[in-house]
């Protein structure tokens, strides 16, 4: 304790004042947890930091995962559409009354809109058509830092609630997707 205030406290014992000895008394508590106040305050801004700090960590590794996976849903996009216009070329060269099938199921006519940037594909001879329709290009997720925090219970330091909302219907769109090209990969 500071020399001045325990001879102040002494003083006031000594000359018997003991309504100013009780008076110090609750000054220095006051002191004493306003300090602690101010500590407490400190700590909790010092923990805000550090978890904005891992908060920002964790959704620059989601969008480190999600950039990739949009890049490869474009591509597998882009070969279901060549697909389905290749399709179309080998139904209408054998003579299928079953190309009404084919022109209704989904994106179909998104594909047949950019027919002009198959055009290589619809060069390739018969056969090359029916092997580039047969084969299979396949999307899976990457969902590191997202799963991450699901297993250890970091979602929740998303302050953002609508932007966790988006995640999770992000993921589960996904998953939808896997699904769905899993059903079709079953059925080729």
């Amino acid at each position: 304790m500071i020399p001045f205030f325990r001879r102040l406290r002494g003083q006031f014992l000594y000359e018997n004042r003991f309504s100013r000895y009780l008076l110090y008394a609750l000054g220095e508590i006051v002191l004493v947890v306003i300090g602690i106040l101010i500590a407490l305050q400190i700590n909790t801004w010092n923990q805000d930091r550090i978890l904005q700090k891992e908060e920002t960590g964790y959704l620059k590794r989601i969008i480190g995962d999600l950039e990739p996976d949009l890049q490869t849903l474009e591509l597998v996009k882009d070969n279901y559409e060549s697909k389905l216009v290749l399709g179309e070329e080998v139904l209408e060269t054998l003579g299928s009354d079953h190309l009404e099938v084919l022109q209704e199921m989904n994106g179909f006519q998104r594909a047949l809109a950019q027919k002009a940037a198959y055009a290589d594909r619809l060069q390739e001879p018969f056969g090359r058509k029916l092997l580039l329709i047969l084969m299979i290009a396949r999307f899976s997720q990457t969902q590191n830092a997202y799963q991450e925090m699901l297993d250890t219970g970091k979602i929740a330091i998303i302050q953002d609630d609508s932007l966790k909302l988006a995640l999770q219907k992000q993921y589960k769109l996904l998953l939808t997707t896997i699904s769905f090209q899993e059903e079709i990969v079953m059925v080729i």
